[in-house]
């Protein structure tokens, strides 16, 4: 079962998953000749596989395997209030990678044109000539939110623009959270999301505004 959600606000109820409901699932299926596997991977991915660019695309294989492998419900979204962390684009298909350097280049987004030409590398192995973003050290300034602050309002200009006329699937790639992408992948493209999804919405009043993405 696919875990997903904003994590610092859910992290009491993933704590409650991992070390109290998870161990007594996995005791019943047991019993039951059954093996029952939790993932969640705001806990577990390596820092290698997050260092080489890849905690987004770790977390669709994920999703994908369990919605493969697993019988209904696979997939469990505990929805909150915050909007959740805006990760930079892991991988992006070529055209669309086009279009965003031409209004980068166009609209004299000079910063944003840099990095993205700095940062990115096309996928040569790849028919569609995807482009995939750098390991981190080897992106100049990734560590530095302010670098990586001005890459992402670059993008989300170029998301508001109505010159390009991308599809919702295509902002949400650019300039979604990780948590809404989860989501997408894990919901909105999948065919009977209702016999493999469970939603669990908290709402608490009066909750102060933090300002913050995560």
């Amino acid at each position: 079962v696919f875990i997903s959600s904003t994590f610092n606000d859910f992290q009491c109820e993933r704590w409650v998953l991992q070390q109290i409901v998870f161990p007594r699932l996995k005791e019943k299926c047991q019993q039951h000749g059954a093996e029952f596997l939790g993932v969640d991977l705001r806990w577990g991915i390596s820092p290698e596989r997050s260092s080489r660019s890849k905690t987004i695309q770790t977390c669709f294989d994920e999703n994908e395997r369990c919605q493969r492998l697993s019988p209904k419900p696979n997939f469990v979204l505990l929805l909150g209030q915050r909007y959740g962390y805006i990760p930079i684009p892991e991988i992006i298909p070529n055209s669309l990678y086009c279009k965003i350097r031409d209004f980068f280049t166009k609209n004299i987004e000079s910063e944003s044109l840099l990095l993205w030409d700095e940062w990115y590398q096309q996928d040569s192995n790849d028919l569609e000539k995807k482009w995939l973003i750098k390991p981190h050290d080897e992106c100049n300034g990734y560590s530095d939110p302010s670098i990586q602050g001005a890459l992402k309002n670059g993008l989300k200009k170029a998301t508001e623009s109505l010159d390009l006329n991308l599809s919702e699937e295509e902002k949400c790639l650019l300039t979604g959270s990780a948590t809404e992408q989860e989501i997408q992948k894990g919901i909105f493209d999948q065919a009977g999301s209702s016999d493999h999804v469970f939603v669990w919405r908290r709402v608490i009043s009066d909750l102060p505004f933090s300002g913050e993405e995560a």
